[in-house]
Formats: C-alpha cells, sequence, structure tokens
C-alpha cells in the first residue's frame, strides 16, 4: 500500500480555501468546498513479498454554494490528472465526473485513478 493521500492533498489545495478529507460540521460556511476520498488503495505489482506498484482511486466532490462547480472542476481536473500541455498534474487518470445537484448547493463528483510506484510515487494513469 502507498500513502499518496498528502500528495492529493496538496494538489488540491490552492484551488480553493476548504478543501479536506473529511465532510464539514458546519454547512452554512457558502465558499466552494473540495472533499477528497481514498476509496480503494490495492497491491498491483509485487516483486517477491514486497509491493513495487499499487493501484488508486480517489473520490473528488466540489461544493458550490448556488453557483456552477464546472470552473472548479477543470481546476481539480489540471491538478489531478497529466494531460496537461505543460504536464502539471499529478498523472491521474479522471474516469467520472457527473453532477448530484441540489436546490443550494451545486455537487460535481469526480472519480480519479492510477497506478502508483511505490519507490519514486510516480503516478502512472489508466487507461
Amino acid at each position: 500500500m502507498v500513502n499518496v493521500k498528502s500528495m492529493v492533498y496538496e494538489a488540491l489545495k490552492p484551488l480553493t480555501g476548504d478543501v479536506s478529507d473529511s465532510w464539514p460540521s458546519d454547512w452554512q460556511q457558502a465558499a466552494p468546498r473540495i472533499i477528497y476520498t481514498e476509496e480503494e488503495n490495492k497491491s498491483w505489482e509485487r516483486s517477491g513479498k514486497k509491493t513495487t506498484k499499487s493501484y488508486v482511486r480517489f473520490k473528488v466532490d466540489i461544493f458550490c454554494y448556488q453557483s456552477s462547480t464546472s470552473e472548479l472542476a477543470c481546476r481539480v481536473d489540471k491538478a489531478l490528472a497529466f494531460d496537461n500541455d505543460d504536464g502539471s498534474g499529478l498523472g491521474m487518470t479522471r474516469t467520472f465526473c457527473g453532477d448530484d445537484n441540489g436546490a443550494e448547493w451545486k455537487h460535481k463528483v469526480m472519480r480519479y485513478e492510477a497506478i502508483v510506484d511505490e519507490y519514486s510515487k510516480t503516478f502512472y494513469g489508466i487507461s
């Protein structure tokens, strides 16, 4: 198992003032919010008894109060994916993006997957 949760946090942190791996206790704050969850982290490749590569999947929930989530979703994609012109981004592959809007809060759900090298922490997107 590889621990890359802090790398995902560091990639998302500059995007908005409210980035967390847990649900907020106060939903009254109207700032855009990103909640990220590690949904899966399992051994992908082994050498002897040691895992050398792991498969990871993260879910990113974006919440915006009475405004579109689209701009922030594009920035999340640039931070986590690797298909940017400048080669920035962690290198994950976006495997899902969809809306789940409520009356006041706009909600977008995104999922990202990658194979991660245990030693170099290099992300390889899933095709």
